[in-house]
């Protein structure tokens, strides 16, 4: 089966791509940087797509049987933008989708991931929910990591604590929902295997890279006015401060047995991710130093 990934060069389009090249899957990697050698996992085919350039859809769609659809991370229109992409990709004959949308999103229906889930709901022949909680890689790669360059996490998720999971986990469940039919149609919360507050995580992090991160809780305004500092757009600035006001309030606190049941081992623990993964914060400690 030939399957298209969006977001292929993201931390969890990544580990999907790798999860189903390896397991005999022909995989196009679907990206706006997929053509910069070095950004697919090998065994991959790369097609630039970009849910802004509608031009990219057919070329990335052309073959594939199935789609497994990440958006674009803090995008608030992007169900706009990847509900044409979905109409070309039922036209084109893609009759499988797997969305990675997000843990809770059932209670937003009119979150731009909640309106993806129910015109997929209404339309797509065959279809499967992740509902992740937050990446652990987001931490060393991904999207938060950058804070660790300036010395830690500053939220205002205050004490909250979160079931962070790996992205191996969530690719490990995105094969398990194209292999088999049992998985149409359904939902599926994800989580690793423990809740931790952000003191334990950087904590965690600094016993692997022998660093000295912190964790400094914010107020809203505190966190709002930090995030519009760096340019951001107001409207994405929002998202984040109501996303880590939803930790502080506890709606990520949850632990949940889905990986377990359907990939049949227990997902990665945080401590076994940062052991894996110290280079990355030592790498950001070192640059801080270099910057003081």
């Amino acid at each position: 089966m030939k399957v298209l990934v969006t977001g292929a060069t993201g931390s969890v389009g990544s580990a999907i791509v790798s999860k189903l090249v390896a397991e005999g899957h022909k995989v196009c990697g679907g990206s706006r940087h997929a053509a910069q050698p070095g950004r697919l996992p090998a065994g991959a085919e790369g097609m630039v797509l970009d849910f802004d350039q509608p031009a990219t859809f057919g070329p990335a769609l052309a073959g594939a049987e199935a789609v497994v659809l990440v958006a674009p991370p803090g995008d608030t229109q992007a169900d706009v933008k990847m509900i044409p992409f979905i109409d070309l990709a039922l036209g084109a004959g893609a009759t499988t989708f797997v969305l990675i949308s997000a843990m809770g999103i059932e209670f937003a229906p009119d979150s731009t991931l909640g309106k993806l889930e129910a015109y997929l709901a209404a339309r797509a022949p065959r279809y499967t929910f992740l509902r992740p909680t937050f990446f652990m890689q987001n931490l060393s790669t991904g999207f938060f990591a950058q804070a660790f360059a300036y010395g830690g996490l500053r939220y205002n998720a205050a004490e909250g604590k979160v079931g962070f999971i790996s992205t191996d986990d969530i690719a490990a469940v995105a094969a398990a929902a194209l292999a088999s039919p049992a998985h149409h149609g359904q939902a599926y919360p994800l989580t690793g295997p423990e809740a931790l507050d952000h003191h334990q995580v950087v904590a965690a992090i600094n016993r692997a890279a022998g660093t000295r991160f912190t964790y400094t809780p914010l107020s809203d305004a505190q966190m709002r006015q930090e995030m519009l500092a760096t340019g951001m757009p107001a409207e994405s600035a929002e998202f984040f401060v109501n996303l880590f006001a939803g930790v502080a309030q506890g709606h990520s606190a949850a632990v949940l047995p889905t990986v377990q049941a359907i990939t049949g081992r227990a997902p990665i623990s945080f401590e076994q991710f940062a052991q894996a993964n110290a280079h990355h914060w030592q790498r950001m400690a070192l640059a801080k130093q270099a910057a003081a």
